[in-house]
C-alpha cells in the first residue's frame, strides 16, 4: 500500500470507494447530490489517497479552518480496513500540518463508534462535543466530538 497526493483522475475511483463505505457504514450520513464535488470542498488545501494493487482503497482531505487544519473526508473501503491505510493517511495529514507548524484537528459524529475508537487508539484526544451544522438522515442535528492530536 502507498499513500500519495490525490490527482484529478482519482475522483471517480474515490467516489466508487466512498459508495462502498456509505453502503456499509452510512458515511457520509447523507449521500451527497454530487459526491465528486463533496470530495473537494472550497476550503480544501490537500488530499491524499491510499492505493493498493493499483486500486484506491482510502481517502483523506485537509481543510483550512480559522485556527489551523481540519481532517475531512477520511474513509477506507470496508474490505481494506485493518491494513493500516487510515493510519497512513492520518500520518500524511499530520506531517503536512507539522511541516507548516499549523494545528490539526478532526470532528467525528458521536454515533461513529468504530471511528472514535480508531482515533482514540491513534493518539487523538477529545477536546469537546458540540452540535454539528448538518443533520442526520432522520432529521436530527448531528453531534460531533472534536479531537486534537495528543501524541
Amino acid at each position: 500500500m502507498k499513500i500519495r497526493s490525490r490527482r484529478s483522475g482519482d475522483i471517480a475511483f474515490c467516489v466508487t470507494a466512498l459508495a462502498t463505505v456509505h453502503e456499509a457504514d452510512g458515511y457520509p450520513a447523507l449521500w451527497p447530490e454530487d459526491p465528486a464535488a463533496w470530495l473537494h470542498s472550497a476550503t480544501q488545501v490537500a488530499a491524499w489517497v491510499a492505493e493498493s494493487n493499483d486500486r484506491i482503497i482510502g481517502h483523506l482531505a485537509l481543510d483550512l479552518v480559522d485556527d489551523g487544519l481540519m481532517v475531512s473526508r477520511l474513509f477506507v473501503r470496508p474490505e481494506c480496513r485493518g491494513t493500516g491505510a487510515a493510519a497512513a493517511l492520518l500520518d500524511a495529514a499530520v506531517a503536512y500540518a507539522a511541516e507548516r507548524t499549523v494545528a490539526i484537528e478532526l470532528h467525528v459524529e458521536q454515533g461513529s463508534a468504530a471511528a472514535i475508537a480508531f482515533y482514540e487508539k491513534s493518539g487523538w484526544v477529545r477536546t469537546g462535543t458540540a452540535p454539528a451544522d448538518w443533520v442526520l438522515p432522520d432529521g436530527r442535528r448531528a453531534v460531533e466530538h472534536r479531537y486534537v492530536l495528543g501524541r
